[in-house]
């Protein structure tokens, strides 16, 4: 809630119970019937009256001191200079598989790896046709760049 809201409830909320304090010293004084109580009255009235102005200015002055509180920061937010853009950080590339760095590196011998494990790298190169090839064959297959 806004400090003017708040300001606003607690003004209503002293000037209601002013209200019901005057109610009952009325009451009271119907009661009662002497003129001194008639004069507390009056001046009970009085009390409330200048109470609920006091009330209504310092209302209205937190509501002007929160307008210029918010237009002094719109004013330096559209005076103030842009913050630099923060970089986009990615995730890291994945990690490079048997087939990668043999293509890319030499890392891999092929002539020494198995026929499975030849026939695994062509099926993770998502090459097809390669389960009846013989071992030179894979070989060469798994050698040539990709197009």
């Amino acid at each position: 809630m806004s400090t003017r809201k708040k300001a606003k409830k607690a003004a209503k909320k002293a000037l209601a119970e002013a209200k019901k304090a005057l109610r009952k010293a009325q009451a009271a004084v119907k009661k009662a019937g002497s003129r001194s109580a008639r004069a507390r009255l009056d001046a009970l009235g009085a009390e409330i009256a200048e109470f609920s102005a006091k009330v209504a200015d310092d209302v209205k002055d937190a509501g002007k001191k929160v307008e210029d509180t918010v237009d002094a920061a719109v004013r330096e937010a559209q005076t103030a200079e842009p913050e630099p853009a923060t970089p986009i950080v990615t995730a890291e590339p994945p990690a490079q598989t048997e087939t990668d760095s043999a293509d890319t590196e030499g890392a891999v011998d092929l002539s020494t790896q198995t026929v499975a494990q030849l026939k695994a790298l062509a099926k993770e190169a998502g090459l097809s046709g390669y389960s009846r090839l013989t071992k030179a064959e894979l070989v060469e297959l798994l050698s040539t760049p990709k197009a």
